[in-house]
């Protein structure tokens, strides 16, 4: 079986975090796309495991998270009313 070497997951890693897309990072570990998926769901597994076994009994008041905003479908601008705003627009 073909394993990718660490250094090679450790980049596509490094470069997803980093923000780059899936095509881009493709380019840039000289992998396949469908490779930079499965390590993507492979780590994304592996974090989900980690947090479920280490985080627990964690009493908090408050949580602060950074705002994030992106939109689903198309811009708000481009909303119309027969749009379902729960699908589209701003999120």
């Amino acid at each position: 079986m073909n394993v990718l070497p660490t250094e090679k997951q450790t980049r596509i890693i490094s470069a997803l975090v980093e923000g780059n897309s899936i095509r881009a990072t493709t380019r840039m570990v000289d992998v396949e796309h469908k490779t930079v998926l499965r390590v993507l769901l492979r780590t994304g597994d592996k974090c989900a495991k980690l947090r479920d076994e280490r985080m627990r009994g964690i009493h908090s008041r408050f949580v602060q998270a950074d705002e994030i905003w992106t939109y689903a479908g198309k811009k708000e601008k481009h909303v119309q009313n027969t749009d379902d705003p729960e699908q589209v627009g701003d999120q």
